[in-house]
């Protein structure tokens, strides 16, 4: 199946993807190495051509799935034609490497690269290089950095994969909902609304018989009943739109767990005003929702306790990363903590620690 990939300037990939560019200063090693290559032409040559592949691999990591092929082509191309000026053009095949091992399939890239290393080899070949050491370590370079492509392809498929099986979970999530707030108002005004019609069939019949006092009394009590199911509508609507805390935590418990996380909760019985206890739940279903999202080991430890006045939250994953970064999410969590002059901290050094400590509002 064919898979379109986000391009490599998009999210985190994006830092790396700018800051490999550093390597390309590899194609200038031979200015430094051999004194002949100091003339201005091929000076301008070697300006010309690095130029050339500056724009093709920043075209390459903008590109999608469908038209990366263009830059690839466009990369190996201008390293086989600048070898002829510059040795260093060698060092350039690898970023074409790195590129369509990031957005192919194993057997298609495999298959590309090979092509790639053909033309390294023939263009030696051809200029009459014999130095097996200065052919063989830019190929070794580009089968390095082939490789790194790939498993970046694994982690973005990966990451794709439990983005969508969240998106999943909160799709049944939001149709058992609905399920549940239909059978609840069915259940709540079925039998109100049978009593209502009833009522109002008896008004009419004692009305054809000139009994107008005991229709009146129907009257009466059909708007009496009416005025009741009204409340209790508003009432039902209203538990529908705020759920206490407890029942929130309990909801993203059984969704951690129908995820396959093993969960420990310890959570605090001293009451919320509304507002602080609406941002706390926020609070947690970010949390729970970077856990799906992005957490790779099987256990999240979720705390919620008042010490001195203060609450602090704190949910814990025992998944290994290497870095923890500051997106649109944990950006709102701090916005929200900050309302109750709280403070965000996150800990990597032992699974991802996420610790919100604020003032406890009373």
């Amino acid at each position: 199946m064919h898979i379109n990939m986000a391009p490599l300037a998009q999210g985190r990939r994006k830092k790396w993807s700018l800051f490999s560019l550093f390597f390309s200063l590899f194609f200038w090693v031979p200015f430094f190495t051999i004194n002949s290559q100091f003339s201005p032409i091929v000076l301008a040559l070697s300006l010309s051509i690095y130029a050339s592949f500056i724009g093709a691999y920043l075209w390459g990591i903008n590109a999608s799935t469908q038209k990366v092929h263009w830059p690839i082509f466009t990369i190996v191309l201008v390293a086989t034609v600048g070898v002829g000026a510059n040795l260093g053009s060698l060092a350039l095949y690898g970023f074409a490497a790195f590129i369509l091992g990031y957005h192919y399939r194993i057997k298609i890239a495999l298959v590309l690269l090979v092509a790639t290393l053909i033309a390294q080899i023939g263009i030696c070949g051809y200029l009459g290089f014999t130095n097996v050491t200065l052919i063989a370590t830019p190929m070794l370079s580009a089968a390095c950095l082939f490789v790194f492509g790939a498993f970046e392809r694994k982690e973005e498929l990966h990451r794709c994969a439990e983005e969508t099986s969240a998106q999943e979970l909160e799709r049944v999530s939001t149709i058992a909902e609905r399920e549940r707030i239909g059978r609840d108002l069915h259940d709540l005004a079925g039998h109100a609304l049978s009593s209502i019609a009833l009522k109002a069939e008896l008004a009419g019949k004692l009305i054809d018989k000139n009994r107008v006092e005991e229709a009146r009394q129907e009257l009466f009590e059909l708007a009496d009943a009416a005025r009741t199911l009204l409340s209790d509508i508003r009432k039902a609507v209203s538990e529908i739109k705020y759920q206490p805390l407890e029942q929130e935590i309990e909801s993203l418990i059984s969704l951690l767990r129908h995820q396959g996380f093993s969960v420990d909760a310890k959570i605090t019985d001293s009451p919320f005003v509304q507002f602080q206890e609406q941002q706390i739940i926020l609070m947690l279903k970010e949390l729970v929702t970077n856990v799906l999202r992005h957490a790779k080991g099987n256990r999240v430890d979720i705390s919620l306790v008042v010490k001195n006045q203060n609450v602090e939250l704190q949910v814990c994953n025992d998944g290994q990363v290497a870095t923890v970064e500051y997106g649109n999410g944990l950006l709102g969590i701090a916005t929200r903590a900050s309302q109750f002059n709280g403070a965000l901290t996150v800990d990597n050094e032992d699974g991802v620690k996420v610790k919100i400590t604020m003032e406890y509002a009373q």
